[in-house]
């Protein structure tokens, strides 16, 4: 009897004992999905968006029902694609600005070529001079 309440009784109290709630994990979640909707990424990222909110409210109710461990993952899982949406949203934003200065620059371009092709009024000529003796004699 000795046995057993030395070996397995601390045991039976560690299955007790459960993970605890994961209050910090869905809060984060929640903050990540907070700033992750706007109107540029709600354009870009609207399947990012959609995943991050569907893997929010699981780790809700996960936690609800007390499955913490899979709630927690829910939440990172949510955090996740809240960041990516994020990310993929300021890539487009990248590429439409970069796209934008292409034009800019390319247009300009145009403009300096159509410039250069104007006739230019000829300019007076020098009547050339005849080369000095000091150069004929270095070269002989």
């Amino acid at each position: 009897m000795k046995v057993f309440v030395v070996f397995f009784l601390p045991l039976l109290f560690l299955g007790c004992v459960s993970t605890p709630p994961p209050s910090a994990e869905l809060e984060s979640a929640r903050s990540a999905l907070s700033s992750a909707q706007n109107e540029q990424i709600t354009r870009h990222a609207p399947v990012e968006l959609r995943l991050a909110r569907d893997a929010l409210a699981a780790a809700n109710e996960l936690a609800n029902n007390r499955k913490f461990e899979q709630a927690k993952a829910q939440a990172e899982r949510s955090q996740a694609y809240s960041e990516l949406a994020q990310v993929k949203s300021e890539a487009a934003i990248a590429r439409a600005t970069v796209a934008e200065r292409t034009a800019e620059v390319e247009a300009r371009k145009r403009a300096i070529d159509a410039a250069s092709n104007v006739a230019l009024p000829a300019l007076p000529m020098r009547p050339s001079e005849p080369p000095s003796n000091e150069a004929s004699e270095e070269t002989r």
